[in-house]
């Protein structure tokens, strides 16, 4: 079925995979995927038309909802005709903040309706969705790293924050395609680690903040609490995304 779909976030997974997610004009989230091999990849953001899928695009897809899915991944939807995705509109400031405005809820537990156990995680096949938004009460720390892991140097976004019932979530991993291009881009101009850091944290700090939240698929029998989108008034990207910085 074709819909309009606001484009509410791209998160980077794996290498060239991301995962894209939207909004219809009936308050139905979705999280596009293809048929075989499902995961989309970096190559797939760039339409026909010469237009990138980004966060505040409207679209026209092809959608249909996945039999089959789990909870919390009660989102997902069969993306085909990708070929004649088109960009029809973009959302500005005022229809952007009234969305997440509208879609944020009082507390990251209240996103998705099921315990937040100790480690920020959620138990596979509990909660009512793996997508939301939170207005968070309080930034104290965002954190730009490198670290190793599978023999590999990998880069690592951070951000520890309040939710509005005074929960302290620290050190939550941060998949925002477009925060993480951005730091990479500061570091490449040469900043610092510590200095990229600093940059970004006093920049979301000083802005109206807003934040969208995913919990990942199962992954050592939990589903764990990443950040998926970083948004604020003004936008401290300056309206640029991934593509200006890759």
């Amino acid at each position: 079925m074709w819909q309009e779909i606001l484009i509410t976030e791209v998160t980077h997974m794996r290498e060239d995979r991301v995962c894209i997610a939207g909004i219809n004009h009936e308050g139905v989230v979705v999280r596009p995927l293809f048929c075989y091999p499902y995961l989309v990849r970096q190559d797939d953001l760039f339409l026909a038309d010469g237009s990138v899928i980004r966060p505040r695009t409207v679209l026209r897809m092809n959608l249909e909802p996945m039999t089959g899915c789990e909870k919390p991944h009660t989102e997902d939807y069969l993306w085909s005709d990708v070929a004649q995705t088109r960009l029809l509109r973009w959302a500005n400031d005022a229809v952007w903040k009234q969305f997440l405005i509208r879609t944020s809820a009082k507390s990251v537990e209240a996103v998705f309706e099921t315990e937040i156990l100790k480690h920020r995680t959620v138990r596979p096949g509990t909660g009512e969705r793996s997508l939301g938004t939170v207005k968070p009460k309080t930034v104290f720390d965002f954190c730009f790293r490198l670290i190793e892991r599978e023999g590999q140097e990998r880069r690592d976004y951070r951000l520890s924050f309040y939710d509005a019932a005074d929960e302290c979530y620290a050190a939550v991993k941060i998949n925002d395609l477009s925060l993480q291009a951005y730091a990479d881009h500061l570091l490449r101009q040469g900043q610092t680690l510590e200095a990229v850091s600093a940059t970004i944290q006093k920049q979301l700090k000083q802005r109206d903040l807003w934040l969208r939240l995913g919990l990942t698929r199962p992954f050592e029998g939990h589903c764990w609490l990443q950040i998926t989108g970083i948004y604020t008034f003004p936008d401290y990207l300056k309206g640029r995304t991934f593509a200006d910085f890759w």
